[in-house]
């Protein structure tokens, strides 16, 4: 038997989602269109987020997010992540201060199909760091790594799943 696993479920697993532990909030400190600024990877600072979202759920708040200024591969054209969903208390360790950009989020129409993506899969959301989330992203996606130019300077290695 074959089990299909999407980009969002590969995600998952590689950054270590699970039903996450109880949060305590009464009410989370975020607001849904609120612009972040976070403790990014090298490379992307620049990177903001987007709050499009928040559910409340038995086992806490799940903050739905986007995230622009990421370079995938290392390369010098920044991209997004049109979801995550994400722990209020991982977005907490992560953010630093409210931000103002002119980086273009991704179409509304997509974050909303991805959020009902999430919804009907019954999906978990990331309970470690945004940054740590994104690195893992861009390991499983990488195919080439790139220099400053946009030449390929190394083909990315494999990832192998367990």
């Amino acid at each position: 038997m074959t089990t299909k696993i999407g980009l969002v479920g590969l995600a998952a697993v590689l950054a270590g989602t699970a039903p996450a532990d109880a949060e305590t909030d009464a009410k989370p400190p975020f607001g849904a269109g609120q612009v972040w600024a976070y403790q990014s990877r090298p490379g992307d600072e620049a990177s903001v987020l987007r709050i499009n979202r928040i559910d409340k759920a038995d086992i806490g708040f799940v903050v739905h997010i986007s995230v622009v200024g990421i370079h995938w591969c290392g390369h010098p054209t920044a991209s997004s992540i049109d979801h995550v969903a994400i722990s209020s208390a991982a977005l907490r360790q992560s953010v630093t201060h409210i931000a103002k950009t002119r980086l273009v989020f991704p179409d509304e129409a997509k974050i909303d199909a991805a959020i009902k993506r999430w919804d009907d899969d019954q999906a978990g959301f990331m309970k470690r760091p945004l940054n740590e989330i994104v690195s893992n992203f861009d390991e499983s996606a990488c195919i080439n790594r790139w220099d400053n130019d946009g030449n390929m300077i190394e083909p990315a290695k494999p990832v192998n799943l367990p």
